[in-house]
């Protein structure tokens, strides 16, 4: 199943990503060509060219660049030009008011995928969970990631959000369900049946996030305890001191993610991190071949305060964790102040797996691009039990080896 149908330069026939080499790959004649090659053939490199040029303009607050043979438009308001100190920062004019600081993030201008494709893309929606996946407009049906119920296209999308930087699968299919199997073996709970089950429904799938750049300057204070004993010939003696301790900081924090989708808890999708991000690369809709790619529902408003909690606590981890030689460490009060970064919006790969078993559906997510695997196991009560029951079996024998010798001449009198 494929988001972007791509044609093969060498015979035409459609062509995917390939994961492990990192380019694209033909199925049928077997050719292999850079994602920049397979852009250029289909006509997606000069479209990619400008749509980065309008967002790189709308970013710096600046027009796109005049069409070629244009004449550049005559400026006539001195006002415009603005006077520096020699450094590079900026003079407000004389009696202008000083600039508002920036009190939260900002969200980047959008841009869109059927900008960036040349065509319309499908949008599927789950009638059982509300996902919603986007797809190529020859998709009729496909599985739920989310849920594993099937759904079916219910409308054209005209406009798809493009993402400012995408992370590529690193890890394929049978990787992951690899992964899957040696995590279930692994597990002395088990069920045996679910270690075999079959697990066809697997579906790797570009989740969106949104990545945050801020930094939080802080304090805390400490009550930290310390207790020393000692004796001599007459007495025992226990020194107890109390002391207040406070440490302050200024922590920068980069590409810290939130899901920008309501169809993953956030523990899930926390507990697959980190990424790497230095791997992160421009988008292209040839990375989406043979992807699902997931529409997101939450907005940059609403993942704003979840980013935010979790600087906050990231500083206090910090700040706790340089209070050390005490017996005790509890924090009594804290503040910390933000200063905002930018905010972009990303896709990172996680692969999704779906297994009905016992009438249930369990969910499992692996990171796409380290491999890292997340997910609750069903547990079976007959090894539970029976494992108790051994444990209790075996103390009752060694305690009852111990005590017998001394009950039994009771019994005997």
């Amino acid at each position: 199943m494929s988001d972007v149908q791509l044609k093969c330069p060498a015979c035409g026939a459609p062509i995917n990503f390939d994961v492990p080499s990192g380019k694209m790959k033909c199925n049928f004649c077997g050719a292999m060509f850079s994602v920049e090659e397979v852009n250029q053939f289909n006509g997606i490199s000069a479209a990619n060219q400008e749509l980065n040029v309008a967002y790189q303009a709308q970013k710096v607050g600046a027009q796109p660049p005049p069409p070629p043979g244009s004449q550049p438009a005559e400026q006539t308001d001195s006002s415009l030009a603005v006077p520096t100190n020699g450094e590079g920062a900026s003079i407000p004019p004389s009696g202008a008011a000083a600039p508002t600081p920036q009190t939260g993030w900002v969200e980047p201008p959008a841009t869109y995928m059927d900008e960036a494709t040349g065509q319309q893309m499908a949008q599927f929606e789950c009638d059982s969970c509300g996902g919603e996946i986007i797809g190529s407009p020859d998709m009729v049906s496909a599985k739920c990631p989310w849920c594993n119920n099937n759904f079916v296209a219910t409308g054209q999308l005209v406009r798809t959000r493009v993402p400012d930087r995408m992370i590529p699968f690193g890890m394929t299919k049978e990787q992951a369900l690899a992964a899957f199997k040696k995590e279930a073996s692994r597990l002395k709970l088990t069920p045996n049946a679910f270690k075999h089950a079959s697990v066809d429904d697997i579906q790797g799938v570009y989740v969106p996030y949104w990545l945050y750049d801020a930094s939080v300057s802080g304090m805390a204070n400490f009550e930290c305890e310390r207790t020393s004993s000692w004796s001599d010939s007459d007495y025992n003696y226990t020194k107890h001191d109390v002391y207040q301790v406070s440490r302050s900081g200024n922590i920068a924090y980069l590409d810290v993610p939130v899901s920008g989708t309501s169809k993953v808890t956030a523990d899930l999708t926390e507990s697959i991190e980190p990424f790497d991000y230095s791997t992160s690369v421009g988008f292209s809709p040839a990375y989406l071949t043979g992807f699902m790619t997931n529409k997101y529902d939450v907005e940059a408003e609403e993942a704003n305060p979840r980013a935010l909690d979790r600087m906050r606590h990231s500083a206090k981890d910090v700040l706790r964790d340089s209070v050390t030689g005490y017996d005790s460490v509890k924090m009594t009060n804290s503040a910390f102040e933000p200063a905002f970064g930018e905010l972009e919006y990303v896709f990172l790969p996680v692969w999704l797996l779906n297994v009905d078993f016992a009438g249930k559906n369990y969910n499992y997510a692996m990171n796409g691009q380290t491999g890292k695997f997340v997910g609750t196991f069903p547990v079976s009560n007959v090894k539970y039990w029976g494992g108790l029951i051994g444990i209790a079996t075996v103390l009752a024998i060694a305690l009852g080896s111990v005590l017998i010798p001394f009950i039994m001449p009771w019994f005997l009198d």
